[in-house]
Order: structure tokens, then C-alpha cells, then sequence
């Protein structure tokens, strides 16, 4: 829950197997916690990392690139 949280969720309300829940499972499909997310503020909060995640991701994949095709020029006789 905590990991919830700190991504912004709040809690709602917990739906249970009661028969007072039975209008929010039916919507839902299950028992558990409703939570409610702000949208705007997840992207404000979130997007600048998930930009640098990218980023690495991106580097790291260009890197690894680099690596192979130095290692096929070697196994190839250095592409001549």
C-alpha cells in the first residue's frame, strides 16, 4: 500500500464481500481497495523520471549496439 501511495493514490474505500458491496464489484470485478489517482499531478511527478529511465534505456541500448558491431567486425575480418 505504502508504494501505492507514493506514486499519489489515495485510498477510497475498501470493498468487501458484504452485500452492501455488491454495486461496487460489479463495477470493480473484485474485493479490495478503491483508490483514486490525480492525474495531472502523477504526470507532473512522474514524467521527468520516466523521461530519464528512457534516456539510460536508450544509451544503454546504443552502447550494447556498439559493442556488437565492433564484435562482428572482428569475427568478419573488420568488415573488409
Amino acid at each position: 500500500m505504502y508504494v501505492l501511495h507514493s506514486f499519489g493514490f489515495e485510498k477510497m474505500r475498501e470493498v468487501g464481500e458484504s452485500y452492501g458491496s455488491i454495486p461496487d464489484r460489479l463495477v470493480w470485478g473484485a474485493v479490495g481497495t478503491l483508490m483514486r489517482l490525480d492525474l495531472d499531478g502523477f504526470y507532473a511527478a512522474w514524467t521527468p523520471r520516466f523521461k530519464g529511465l528512457y534516456g539510460r534505456a536508450v544509451m544503454k541500448q546504443q552502447k550494447n549496439a556498439s559493442y556488437s558491431s565492433i564484435a562482428n567486425e572482428d569475427n568478419h575480418g573488420g568488415g573488409k
